[in-house]
């Protein structure tokens, strides 16, 4: 399953480099069960994803003016949304995040990604965390939480679908 999500990592970083129309993020981007996600923190977010990609393929983000691309927008917010949903879930559950998984999850990461010290100390923490939150919860954990978790996305970037646990484009 680690993965798996490292994958869908991967997926969204190669997306970014498709990057080729772009649309202006209300915000906040996001807010799930009361945490927002601001439109300035995707924007960043998106942004250490790209370095991971490659530190010579900058992309055209305008940080400042809170513009990215729709599609890379909605894939990377929904994997801060569904690691924000996992994080929650085992709070409310009573469940503390497993140690030895957040070492392992560090470990890959660390080993498998060049650039990875190059990161935000808040960024690696919240990649770490997420992803050993998922794991921790399981597909089938996940699968729960999606249907009671309180997402809002902001209307230029989508509609949150607790079925799939994705961001979809307004209007789907």
């Amino acid at each position: 399953m680690i993965r798996r999500n490292l994958a869908l990592a991967a997926a969204v970083v190669a997306g970014l480099a498709a990057v080729s129309a772009c649309s202006t993020v209300d915000k906040p981007a996001a807010s799930v069960n009361g945490v927002e996600i601001s439109a300035d923190e995707l924007s960043s977010d998106i942004d250490a994803v790209a370095t991971l990609q490659s530190a010579d393929a900058p992309l055209p983000i305008e940080v400042g003016a809170a513009t990215i691309d729709g599609d890379v927008a909605r894939g990377w917010l929904a994997t801060r949304v569904r690691w924000q949903i996992a994080l929650d879930k085992l709070k409310a559950d009573g469940v503390a995040l497993d140690e030895a998984l957040v070492g392992q999850v560090e470990q890959q990461l660390v080993s498998s990604t060049p650039t990875w010290a190059d990161l935000t100390e808040a960024f690696q923490t919240r990649a770490i965390e997420g992803i050993a939150a998922e794991e921790q919860l399981g597909e089938q954990g996940m699968v729960e939480a999606f249907v009671t978790a309180d997402v809002d996305v902001a209307s230029t970037i989508g509609n949150w679908d607790p079925v799939t646990g994705q961001i979809v484009p307004a209007g789907l």
